[in-house]
């Protein structure tokens, strides 16, 4: 099922411990400027969860692994949602498009052709897809599209549009203005870290 901006679907399993798999694909026209996957999970509230609720790069996943990221490919970022261990204040998790190269010497505006494809991660079933286009500047982000909870069930609301102001104004807007630079630093530190050990090896 192929999605368009606004078409909210229930993604909900027959039972509520099934995991889900979120492809997110981000291809830039301009070349090597690659973009990365970042989640950020809410509570009622709205406000990201104080302690690991922005996931990206250096940090990878949450501390109940109910959300975890990798990336297979440079143009793509998969989030594995394990509904059964994710906790009852989680209400909401924003799936946003964020340029990796944010320092580098790249187009100011880059048009992304990009999608978002839900996944059932133990079947391997595809659930929805939602192709769409957004400008990414380098100081910009798009917002995919958003998991939220409604009453008992699980929806998925495509979105496909950039956040006014940027990376730092949508961290700011959920109450973790630090959140971009401290993910930078541990991915840093993870980098120097994993190089010392090689060449003590």
């Amino acid at each position: 099922m192929e999605l368009i901006k606004g078409q909210r679907t229930k993604i909900s399993h027959e039972h509520q411990h099934f995991r889900l798999l979120v492809e997110i694909n981000g291809e830039t026209r301009a070349a090597g400027a690659n973009l990365e996957g970042a989640a950020l999970l809410l509570n009622k509230s709205g406000s990201c969860l104080p302690e690991d609720g922005f996931i990206y790069r250096g940090s990878r996943t949450n501390q109940d692994y109910s959300v975890l990221s990798y990336k297979p490919q440079p143009d793509k970022c998969h989030f594995i949602v394990d509904f059964g261990r994710l906790p009852d204040e989680i209400d909401r998790i924003v799936l946003a498009l964020i340029p990796a190269d944010e320092g580098a010497s790249s187009p100011m505006e880059r048009s992304a052709n990009a999608s978002v494809a839900l996944i059932d991660a133990d079947s391997g079933t595809l659930l929805v897809r939602f192709p769409f286009q957004a400008a990414c500047g380098r100081e910009s982000a798009v917002i995919a599209g958003e998991l939220y909870r409604y009453h008992s069930e699980w929806k998925f609301n495509p979105v496909g549009a950039g956040y006014p102001g940027g990376v730092k104004a949508l961290c700011k807007s959920y109450g973790i203005e630090n959140a971009l630079e401290d993910a930078e630093t541990a991915a840093a530190t993870e980098t120097v870290g994993f190089s010392e050990g090689s060449e003590n090896k």
